[in-house]
């Protein structure tokens, strides 16, 4: 996949890596699947947004890649993965923001259990493929579970599992429509009106395509409480 932004960059991101865009107060990118039209193949992938704290949602945007050399990798009897952000058991990824949390790419064999990481206010999972126990309930792919605050959870594999863990410190209301991310209502509404006027501009070498501002009654407005 090839990532382009309003900043300049332009960058491939390959099994393993990471590319982390901090929208901050407004970025505009794209993603092409370039090297696929042209070979053929599949591809497969999660894009996962963080909530910002309120003193960072009006910072500059920025973007930083990591090689798949460059993220911690996690290794435990029959789990291996990699933490793709944040502080967990030790490891400490160079993607973070200052928020607390953690993210971490799992894989388990069949019969193998997972904990999730202690020192951290909310934890979840969410199950990409397969299927695992957690105590009487069974979990499937596209499914999550999030854990009881201060428990001691663990998971059990029924199958060759991949899944994602994550975490972090509740950080209040948010606020979102579309693509637009806030704690303040009102922010929105500029937001809106930027894009709508052309304000934000588009990635150099991919500006022949512009998506129009959805109309109000196609999105809904989602109130975050978490």
């Amino acid at each position: 996949m090839t990532h382009r932004d309003t900043l300049g960059v332009t960058q491939v991101i390959q099994p393993g890596a990471v590319n982390w865009m901090v929208a901050g107060r407004g970025i505009v990118h794209s993603e092409r699947y370039e090297s696929l039209r042209q070979a053929g193949g599949s591809m497969h992938g999660l894009q996962i947004w963080l909530a910002l704290s309120e003193e960072e949602e009006e910072i500059s945007p920025s973007f930083h890649h990591f090689s798949a050399e460059q993220v911690p990798a996690i290794e435990a009897e029959g789990v291996a993965g990699h933490l793709l952000a944040g502080t967990a058991e030790g490891l400490t990824a160079p993607a973070r923001l200052k928020s607390p949390l953690y993210l971490q790419d799992i894989r388990m064999i069949e019969g193998s259990r997972f904990k999730p990481p202690n020192g951290h206010e909310e934890r979840a999972i969410y199950v990409i493929s397969g299927t695992l126990r957690c105590e009487e309930q069974v979990v499937e792919a596209g499914q999550s579970v999030l854990f009881v605050a201060g428990g001691q959870p663990v998971v059990e594999a029924e199958t060759p599992v991949h899944l994602l863990s994550f975490g972090g410190s509740p950080l209040g209301k948010r606020y979102m429509w579309w693509n637009f991310v806030s704690s303040d209502k009102s922010r929105l509404e500029a937001a809106k009106a930027d894009w709508r006027e052309g304000r934000f501009g588009l990635p150099p070498g991919d500006d022949k395509d512009f998506t129009p501002l959805p109309a109000e009654n196609e999105r809904p407005l989602l109130e975050l409480n978490r």
